[in-house]
């Protein structure tokens, strides 16, 4: 079986396409950096695919592929685009769309029924007073980029002009992830995640905890209305990454995606469940009748903190070593953090400002929160 791929490879693909027996060659866009993975592909072809979608289509010999994914943001429409001109399992175009273009996405989450905030256009929809405060934020925006508090109709007023925005009421309580498996039948839940996020005025994520701390009655609530949003959307033959507001108890999405999360949160969901959604993906978009299959399970309990200019101190995540003080470390990122700027960073600005990232894993989620808050401590 060969498979192509469009955009940079998780960090589970290698051991993926060993583990399905799969071959692949790859698309990148000029824009990126070519890595070297420990499965090489057969070819590496470079085209403008991230401002250019369509140029995929360019490609010679498409309709010799079994299959065809995308596992970054950028590369979701093109991988759409071959699926339905080669005739492959794939998402179609339009629900691709829908989930890209948040306003679009809501009209059609309203059309069937489902319970959100109340939304519209900058510039075009005016809301009325009991709508504030709003979230405004960009209609194509990922990782909280772009993302802006704004509590009276004069502050609506004076938005920049530039990117299209649009404003949603703001969702008040916990939020959350379902990390999950959409197939030709219906979407599959493999994980709950908590979120911690920082709230206004940069709105980060700053933790993210596996499975998420919820009774099993919440937990069927927020499965089954991320399963609702995904069939409305017409979202099918992906690995999803659905974020929920738990709002007055009643859940209402964010966003989402038609690929697996960032932030590492596939890790978690492996860790804590045994499956690798870059696995599932890759069988679920086979024309061969490949089967995924689960690793163990490494512990029942895992945990990302991630550090940004705000809340640390970057000589003290410059030089990690003494994170291994701390046995249920499995995983630690600093590559960023001499790449971003230290003091200027602000999420309204269309960046991600988190900089570090620790993942913990263990067999008690009271202890991974003490360790991460020593962690923090150290950190700062």
């Amino acid at each position: 079986m060969t498979v192509l791929i469009v955009g940079s490879r998780p960090p589970t693909f290698s051991r993926a396409v060993g583990r399905l027996g799969i071959e692949y060659d790859v698309v990148y866009d000029p824009v990126e950096t070519l890595r070297a993975p420990e499965v090489m592909p057969r070819r590496v072809h470079w085209l403008p695919y991230v401002s250019a979608p369509e140029s995929v289509l360019e490609l010679p010999d498409l309709d010799r592929y079994d299959g065809v994914v995308s596992f970054v943001e950028f590369g979701v429409t093109s991988a759409a685009l071959v699926a339905s001109v080669c005739g492959l399992p794939g998402t179609p175009v339009d629900a691709v769309l829908r989930t890209k273009n948040k306003y679009l996405m809501r009209k059609a989450l309203g059309r069937a029924g489902l319970a959100q905030p109340a939304f519209g256009m900058v510039g075009h929809d005016e809301p009325k007073p009991e709508h504030y405060p709003l979230v405004v934020k960009p209609v194509d925006g990922t990782a909280s980029s772009g993302v802006r508090l704004v509590a009276a109709a004069t502050e609506l007023k004076v938005i920049p002009p530039g990117r299209t925005m649009m404003w949603e009421s703001h969702l008040e309580g916990p939020q959350y992830t379902v990390e999950g498996l959409a197939g030709a039948e219906g979407h599959r839940a493999l994980a709950i995640t908590g979120k911690v996020v920082s709230g206004p005025p940069h709105f980060i994520v700053h933790e993210h905890e596996t499975p998420a701390d919820v009774d099993p009655a919440t937990a069927r609530l927020i499965t089954d209305y991320a399963a609702a949003c995904l069939a409305a959307l017409g979202v099918r033959h992906a690995a999803t990454h659905t974020e929920i507001a738990l709002h007055h108890g009643e859940p209402m999405l964010i966003e989402t995606h038609t690929r697996p999360a960032s932030d590492r949160v596939p890790y978690l969901t492996q860790l804590t469940t045994g499956w690798d959604q870059c696995e599932l993906a890759l069988a679920e978009v086979s024309t061969t009748g490949l089967r995924a299959s689960a690793h163990p399970v490494t512990n029942p309990f895992a945990r990302t903190i991630h550090f940004t200019p705000y809340d640390s101190d970057r000589a003290a995540l410059a030089d990690p070593g003494w994170l291994a003080d701390y046995p249920e470390v499995v995983f630690h990122d600093v590559s960023r953090i001499f790449a971003n700027r230290s003091a200027t960073h602000d999420s309204r600005g269309g960046y991600d400002p988190r900089w570090a990232s620790v993942v913990l894993a263990g067999p008690d989620r009271d202890a991974l929160r003490e360790t991460g808050e020593r962690i923090r401590a150290r950190a700062r």
